[in-house]
């Protein structure tokens, strides 16, 4: 969450809206890279440690081997992309000013140990070592932060601060997550173990790379309809919003494990009442963190010296801040297919996603710019929702579900922003968006009413 906060305010302060959108190509790149890597292991990991972990030989042979596997994928993925990355950036951006040298090659390199990091974190979140998990990801951060500050600062309208900070902070973070995977597993490469598990391990990472294409392929495409600084602008806005997705995030990895668990207990797999409250909880939590933002980025971005063109992100906020909303039920309605193991669908499922929002996108920005990319990514979020829901439905029995909680509430405080933002254009924004705070506390006082006269005040006193 700190990074809206912390590293935003250098980025405006230090790069231009043009260099800030070639900042969002590299980091498409290097998430791109990341996933290769990875492989879906971090899933993998997530899944089968509560397979093995009875068996600690087995686990330590699956862990070992499965680093040593990424190890062996990253030589390759940068090998390949030292020979043909040049070729790809000349033929996409050769108009654009984008090469592939230097900072191309080190975002294949960041991506490539931030995905060693990244495995080691969901070991760590499967294994409940909350303590590690929080320390490791707080130096990661603080690498990156500090390093980037830096690296601004030496060499302001200029990549090499952004860029080189991630990679010098990925380097030493993935390096340490893998020394301490041979400390503690050791050094070993069990190949028909892992063999075993690559039935989950493709069919989910063809699914995490349709992911990056839903949530990365847009910053590319805009490039072929619009020009730089725009796609510097809504990456811009995006960015701000990610105090929404982290603060999720986070909640939502705190409780998966626990799912996870609560799911391999059952016979006849389904949600329960513990399970939906958590989802409850992270749908009130997105509707909280959406109207808080919408509100506070406006006004904390006043009280910093803006460069020209950033402040044209601002209109975009409340719009990208809709899409969050129903976060929490695309989490539940994909929960199934994680649970079960059930990862052959979801290939054919973010084909359709992504044929969307692509087909969407093509259509939408020639005539609506940023505000077409919005409104594609809206789209294909309907459509993601509804062909998890389907593709689960007789395989995993939502029950207990409460409409009002997971889904009413969301919609009503998403319709409100679209209308207000459309019809109350003359209304000054600081009060427009104080309103949404009332309307989204009042939707959760509303819906939450039953819970709310159980709290007996008194006994906190006592």
């Amino acid at each position: 969450m700190a990074s809206a906060f912390v590293l935003l305010p250098f980025y405006i302060g230090y790069l231009t809206t043009e260099l800030y959108g070639a900042l969002a190509i590299y980091l498409a790149l290097s998430m791109l890279a990341q996933i290769l890597v990875t492989y879906s292991f971090d899933t993998s990991l997530y899944i089968h440690y509560h397979d093995f972990k009875s068996d600690k030989t087995k686990l330590a042979e699956f862990i070992s081997s499965s680093f040593n596997f990424m190890l062996l994928l990253g030589a390759c993925v940068l090998g390949l992309a030292a020979l043909t990355g040049d070729l790809a950036f000349e033929a996409l951006f050769s108009n654009r000013g984008i090469s592939f040298f230097p900072y191309g090659i080190l975002s294949v390199l960041t991506g490539a140990f931030q995905a060693l990091f990244k495995v080691n974190s969901s070991l760590l979140q499967s294994s409940e070592q909350p303590v590690r998990f929080f320390w490791s990801n707080l130096i990661n951060f603080s690498l990156i932060a500090i390093l980037t500050i830096i690296g601004l600062m030496l060499f302001p309208n200029s990549l090499t601060g952004p860029v080189g900070a991630r990679a010098v902070a990925a380097l030493i973070s993935g390096t340490g997550a893998l020394m301490r995977i041979y400390k503690v597993y050791g050094i070993r490469f069990n190949y028909p173990l892992l063999w075993s598990t690559f039935g989950f391990n493709t069919h989910s990472f063809i699914y995490q790379l349709q992911l990056w294409a839903v949530n990365y392929l847009d910053r590319i495409l805009m490039v072929f309809f619009l020009p730089l600084d725009r796609v510097g602008v809504y990456d811009f806005a995006f960015k701000c919003m990610l105090v929404v997705e982290f603060g999720l995030n986070g909640l939502f990895n705190s409780f998966y494990p626990k799912i996870i668990s609560k799911v391999a207990e059952q016979e006849t797999k389904g949600t329960s009442i513990e399970i939906n409250r958590y989802y409850h909880g992270l749908t009130a939590a997105s509707v909280l963190l959406v109207a808080g933002c919408i509100f506070l980025f406006p006004v904390v971005l006043g009280f910093f010296e803006i460069k020209t063109g950033y402040l044209d992100a601002l209109p975009f906020l409340p719009f990208i801040g809709i899409l969050y909303l129903l976060k929490p039920l695309r989490l539940y309605a994909s929960m199934p297919y994680s649970v079960l193991k059930y990862t052959r669908p979801l290939p054919v499922y973010y084909m359709v996603v992504t044929a969307v929002k692509v087909g969407l996108m093509i259509t939408a920005i020639p005539h609506y710019g940023v505000y077409g990319v919005i409104m594609a990514s809206m789209g294909a979020q309907v459509a993601e929702i509804l062909l998890l829901f389907n593709g689960s439905r007789n395989r995993f029995l939502f029950n207990n579900m409460n409409g009002y909680k997971l889904i009413v509430v969301p919609v009503i405080f998403g319709i409100v922003i679209l209308l207000s933002e459309l019809i109350l254009v003359a209304i000054n924004q600081h009060i427009l968006h104080m309103f949404y705070i009332a309307v989204s506390t009042l939707l959760l006082i509303w819906v939450y009413r039953n819970e709310f006269r159980l709290i007996d005040p008194l006994r906190w006193m006592r």
